[in-house]
């Protein structure tokens, strides 16, 4: 059995988006959940997509495990966690709160990878 580190950084484009508030238990409508301390008139958005920057690039880190089978197979396990360097939010579509100012959102991820590898330069 042979273990790893992941490290480097990740790129990504957004591919769709859909947005859903919900308050006490209940879901609200877009322009309910995004109006809450704002002073300015809200229109929603025809695409979801358009709340949202279309390009996102941050940092993985990682730890895996990986146990030979047979000839070139493996099993591998892997955690990993995967966290953004800029505020996905679009320019435009940034909501400010008179009451607790902006707050920027940014993509994290941590998951766990099990996988079946077939090595071809063995």
């Amino acid at each position: 059995m042979s273990h790893y580190f992941v490290g480097g950084i990740y790129s990504g484009y957004l591919q769709g988006a859909s947005v859903k508030y919900t308050v006490d238990g209940t879901e609200i409508t877009f322009l309910e959940g995004a109006e809450g301390d704002n002073t300015f008139e809200l229109i929603e958005p025809a695409d979801h997509k358009d709340l949202f920057i279309k390009y996102d690039f941050g940092m993985v880190l990682g730890y895996g495990m990986e146990l030979p089978l047979e000839n070139n197979l493996s099993f591998t396990a892997e955690i990993r966690s995967e966290t953004g360097f800029t505020d996905i939010n679009e320019l435009g579509w940034r909501f400010p709160s008179t009451s607790k100012g902006y707050r920027p959102t940014f993509n994290t991820v941590l998951g766990v990878k099990v996988g079946i590898v077939y090595n071809l330069f063995l």
